[in-house]
């Protein structure tokens, strides 16, 4: 299985991420992690995320050809997401899965995200957003657009309100979604 979680900075895709992968026993690529090590290693802010995927992509196939089954942690703001990992699934004969966490409350994000320890490619909050973004992340309005665009597979997916569902229910549902009954 590879399973794209999706949503915008501070929606809980991590959270149920990790989760899900201490549920099934699926390796997490993060791509927040992936982004941090580019930095750090001096790669710029606008080279750092395609790059991050490009990893993130690259350790989904290696892990898939191992026969360990994938959970990539990102927002998926960009069509060429699912598409690659449908792609890559559909090579390496697994099922393609993409669940999407939301938070309808900017004020909750906003808590969420300031109330954690960011890495260096996170958001620190809705605004200001992570020291190193270009000029267009720092507008709120401009930022909250393409912070919430979510692009997921033509056939559809799951979505999760992680505002009102408790965690152990979203859990439940993702599991549920994924075929895996009664494993929490």
């Amino acid at each position: 299985m590879l399973l794209q979680m999706a949503g915008r900075p501070g929606t809980g895709k991590t959270t149920l991420s990790r989760a899900i992968a201490d549920a099934l026993g699926l390796a997490v690529l993060d791509l927040d992690v992936v982004k941090t090590a580019l930095l750090d290693a001096g790669i710029g802010w606008a080279d750092a995320g395609r790059t991050a995927y490009e990893v993130l992509f690259a350790l989904a196939e290696d892990n898939l050809r191992a026969g360990q089954r994938v959970v990539i942690d990102s927002p998926s703001r960009y069509p060429v997401i699912p598409e690659r990992g449908q792609r890559i699934a559909a090579a390496h004969g697994v099922r393609y899965a993409f669940i999407e966490c939301r938070c309808p409350d900017r004020a909750e994000i906003e808590r969420r995200m300031t109330g954690r320890t960011p890495m260096r490619g996170q958001m620190r909050g809705l605004t200001p957003t992570a020291a190193e973004a270009p000029p267009e992340y720092t507008d709120d309005d401009t930022a909250h657009r393409a912070l919430s665009r979510i692009c997921g597979p033509a056939d559809g997916w799951l979505r999760l309100d992680t505002l009102t569902r408790r965690p152990e229910t979203c859990l439940a549902q993702a599991l549920a979604y994924l075929g895996v009954q009664g494993a929490v």
